[in-house]
């Protein structure tokens, strides 16, 4: 099991080097897809782990045969952070990029959102480990749903967050 997350890791490295070596000196263009496949995927990633958070808050029966493999993603929340650093240079594609202002400025935008993505993945990682040591979760639960939320909130709506 050990080996198993040393070489997801391995990959998740690998991923993001490539993908940090093509945007910042292979691509020159002004489009931004990879920051919206970025946004996509790291929805559907947290969906998974807010699904089996909220499973665990309702004691939901039903989730107990799949919870384990909802939260097999989260560390994806973490890549998908890393990713926000590097594709944080594209914001070219949000209107509020040429009339910057203090809360929304481009190296703002792009610190929030790792900062964001990072406390979303330790609760994710937190909630993960307790539900693999079968403690009681509901905290855990709470803790992870509620930084979700806050980072599903209109006024934090970027970058995967």
């Amino acid at each position: 099991m050990e080996r198993k997350n040393a070489n997801a890791r391995r990959a998740a490295a690998l991923a993001t080097a490539i993908v940090a070596v093509v945007e910042l000196f292979v691509r020159r263009t002004p489009d931004a897809s990879l920051l919206v496949a970025l946004t996509f995927f790291t929805m559907i990633v947290e969906g998974c782990v807010a699904l089996a958070a909220t499973g665990e808050l309702a004691k939901g029966i039903w989730l107990v045969p799949i919870k384990r493999d909802l939260l097999r993603v989260y560390p994806l929340i973490l890549v998908a952070g890393l990713l926000s650093l590097v594709l944080g240079a594209k914001t070219g594609i949000y209107p509020w990029s040429e009339h910057q202002t203090g809360w929304l400025n481009t190296r703002f935008f792009v610190v929030r959102n790792f900062v964001l993505l990072l406390l979303t993945y330790f609760g994710a990682r937190k909630l993960a480990g307790a539900i693999r040591a079968g403690s009681r979760t509901r905290t855990d639960g709470r803790v992870f749903i509620s930084r979700y939320s806050w980072c599903r909130s209109p006024s934090s709506r970027s970058i995967g967050s």
